[in-house]
This record gives structure tokens, sequence and C-alpha cells, in this order.
């Protein structure tokens, strides 16, 4: 993430009118919510794992709104942007870049990404009990 931030401002002279702690913080968050425990104990082996998150990896991404605006997206395909973490990153990175938006401003993105952190590694945390059962 700094490594990509700091091509954005130095690079494409990208001004970062935001927080920096604020894009780290939420950074964090997201990478703590994408963890893949889900995945991990879906699957059989490390490499089962793997190509599991990079399937999925595929679909968040061009669900995001990252290539193209949720809003041109269709209703059906929209509504299931909601489930998607990287769809509220990319709502709080934009906003901190580019229009330095606040802890108010990105907390309802952050409250959402978080909640579906905590309903993925309680999923993570029942199967995996499940499974030493």
């Amino acid at each position: 993430m700094a490594f990509a931030t700091l091509v954005a401002v130095l690079w494409f002279r990208l001004p970062l009118e935001g927080s920096v702690l604020l894009l780290a913080g939420s950074a964090l968050a997201y990478l703590l919510v994408t963890l893949g425990l889900l995945a991990s104990t879906v699957s059989s082996t490390q490499q089962q794992a793997m190509f599991t998150l990079w399937f999925v990896l595929i679909f968040m991404i061009l669900m995001s709104g990252f290539f193209y605006p949720v809003a041109n997206m269709p209703s059906g395909i929209r509504w299931m942007t909601y489930a998607n973490p990287l769809r509220y990153m990319m709502t709080i990175v934009r906003g901190i870049f580019l229009r330095g938006a606040t802890l108010p401003d990105i907390l309802p993105q952050l409250a959402a990404m978080v909640g579906i952190g905590v309903l993925t590694f309680s999923a993570a945390v029942w199967r995996f009990q499940k499974r030493v059962n």
C-alpha cells in the first residue's frame, strides 16, 4: 500500500488530500477483512485455497467499481456489490485521496467493511470448529 501510494503521488502526481494515517488504518482494516480464513477452512490443500481466493478476487475487483462505476452496473449485480469489501475500500481510497475525507466521512464504508469481516471471520471460526470436531 505504501509503494502504491508513493507511485500515485510521486509518479502520477495525484494529490493526497487526506490523512496518510487514515489511509494506512483503512488499508489495515481491509487486509484483516480479506484475510482468506474462510477459504482456508473450506479447502483441503493450500493450493486449493489459493485458487479459490484468486477466483473470488477476480470477481471482487470487477464488482468493486475499479474499472467502471457501480452505478452503471445492472441492478442485480449492484446489489451483490454490497457484499464486496473492496467496493467500500475503493470508496475510502478515493475519498481520502481526492476529497481529503476524514474519519466521520468514511465511517459508514469502514463499518460496512468491518461488518463483512466479522461475518466472514465468524463463519471461518464456525467452519474450523466443525472441522476439528
